[in-house]
């Protein structure tokens, strides 16, 4: 079969094809924006995603350190308890016997305590201290003396130690 197109059916033909052609561009150009826009956000979203990788890694190394570090005080807090039990001990073996103890001061603060004053000196002089020149006391303030001794004995009457 043979079919005639006249030159108006052309021209609409022509027209048609334009305007589907100019409908293929704005709905290619709305694609390409919109494809834009999806990339724009896939490159925002990882961007975010890597910070709070980055955030995540550099917070489990804060937690490391503070999980070891609370370990480390909860290792001295044990250790000190120890020793505050032997101290008790050692306090409460003396008041029972009614002897002195000797409590070794360094720059005024307490430090120790010691069964005898032979012992605290032998201690200081682990530290550098003389063992000889140990006086009783002077007018210095305790702040100013590297290291003194001071007796504490029991008070008649009283359940604690004062010094003489």
């Amino acid at each position: 079969m043979i079919r005639f197109v006249t030159s108006r059916r052309l021209r609409a033909l022509s027209a048609q094809c334009e305007q589907a052609q100019a409908r293929a561009r704005d709905v290619q150009e709305r694609a390409d924006q919109a494809y834009s826009g999806y990339i724009r956000s896939l490159y925002g979203v990882t961007a975010r995603a890597e910070e709070a990788e980055g955030d995540a890694a550099i917070l489990r190394e804060q937690v490391a350190e503070l999980s070891a570090a609370g370990d480390d005080a909860a290792a001295e807090l044990t250790a000190y308890a120890e020793r505050v039990t032997v101290l008790a001990k050692e306090l409460e073996a003396a008041r029972l016997e009614g002897r002195s103890v000797w409590l070794l001061l360094h720059f005024g603060e307490p430090h120790s305590i010691y069964s005898t004053a032979k012992a605290a000196m032998d201690y200081t002089a682990t530290l550098g201290a003389r063992r000889e020149g140990w006086v009783s006391g002077d007018d210095r303030p305790a702040h100013e003396v590297s290291w003194r001794l001071l007796a504490l004995t029991k008070e008649e009457g009283r359940d604690a130690f004062v010094a003489p």
